[in-house]
């Protein structure tokens, strides 16, 4: 007698549980994600691309040996390409004029305590000769501090010189040969379909509705290329990425608790894979951990997202003097939420287990600075 299988049942009766009906609510577990790193297909958008010049020479090179390292499975949409040579000079005027912000930025901050010092002065009757002396001090710690910080960092390239020569752009060719997207035979209709999903605010790109037309429809012709390649692999699909807009990340009472569900939905139905979304950092530490690529803790560290609220980088703060941590357990409380997104792990910081005391330290501190 044939045995009653309730799953077959199921399937026929076109039901199912809730991660297949809502995968893009489920974020992958650790075995999924080193299924993704190391046999899957590893797309980079333009902003992570162009990391590679907002990185220090030795970061640069462990970013460029990370990118080397997935070898056929390193691959980039053709769009992609196309904007990171348009903004290429853009970013390099950026890195190369970082001091001088830099120095503009602390020459105000001193100017500040300077300001504060005379009115305390003033308030608490400090002589002129003692003005002078802490006026002296205060202005020899600004140029030694403000030279010393511009003297630790030196750009390598110049926008004019770039125009003749970039050998940052000659490495990263090098790696990216033979992993870029062609351009696709029906971009008209692409470009269309782009146009009327901003119009309908379907992710991704209707963050970007009020830019130029064909600046505007740039993300969704990255996503469109991806998904080709995709159906084209048949691969799982990691996008690296360091955009964090409300049409490629789902937010939940404020936080940012991973892809959209839309996206992975949609790869899944079009080209029957799964989809990953993560940022340059958590790039790099699966590359370590899953790749074996030799990767710094200074290189993780330039690549950490920008802290966007007192709590998160005050959880920072923390994790820095700790060690790289996620948490300490998979339970789902308010407070273990909170740190979990503040650390970024929706885009999949590495993972290593602190103590149960540690963990709650850096809850309800960070809880507190956001309060």
């Amino acid at each position: 007698m044939q045995r009653h299988d309730p799953h077959q049942e199921d399937h026929l009766d076109g039901t199912g549980g809730l991660r297949d009906r809502f995968p893009g609510y489920f974020p992958p577990n650790d075995e999924e994600i080193k299924r993704f790193i190391t046999h899957g297909l590893v797309a980079f958008d333009t902003n992570a691309l162009l990391d590679v010049y907002r990185l220090n020479y030795r970061a640069r090179k462990e970013y460029l040996s990370a990118l080397q390292s997935l070898e056929t499975r390193l691959w980039i949409p053709n769009r992609v390409g196309q904007e990171f040579l348009e903004h290429r000079l853009t970013v390099i005027k950026e890195c190369s004029t970082a001091n001088d912000k830099l120095r503009e930025d602390l020459n105000k901050a001193f100017e500040n305590i300077s300001r504060t010092l005379r009115e305390f002065g003033k308030r608490r009757g400090f002589t002129p000769k003692q003005m002078a002396s802490l006026e002296m001090m205060s202005t020899k710690a600004s140029d030694e501090i403000i030279g010393q910080a511009c003297e630790y960092y030196k750009f390598d390239l110049s926008v004019d010189g770039s125009i003749r020569g970039d050998f940052i752009l000659d490495s990263l060719e090098k790696v990216l040969a033979d992993k870029v997207g062609a351009e696709p035979d029906d971009l008209r209709s692409h470009t269309e379909e782009g146009r009327r999903r901003i119009q309908a605010a379907i992710p991704p790109g209707y963050s970007d509705h009020k830019k130029e037309p064909e600046r505007a429809i740039g993300d969704y012709l990255i996503w469109r290329q991806l998904i080709d390649e995709a159906v084209r692999r048949r691969l799982p699909v990691t996008l690296v990425t360091n955009d964090r807009k409300p049409d490629w990340v789902r937010e939940d009472l404020g936080k940012k608790v991973g892809p959209r569900p839309e996206l992975v939905a949609e790869m899944k139905s079009e080209s029957g894979m799964p989809f990953l979304l993560i940022n340059v950092q958590s790039f790099l530490l699966y590359s370590r951990k899953y790749l074996g690529v030799r990767v710094s803790d200074a290189t993780v560290q330039q690549a950490r997202p920008t802290p966007k609220s007192p709590g998160e980088l005050r959880f920072w703060e923390l994790v820095e003097q700790e060690g790289p941590i996620v948490h300490y357990a998979r339970t789902r409380n308010s407070k273990t939420i909170d740190v979990e997104l503040a650390s970024g792990r929706v885009f999949g910081l590495d993972v290593t287990r602190i103590t149960h005391e540690t963990f709650q330290e850096i809850v309800e501190t960070a809880s507190d600075d956001d309060s």
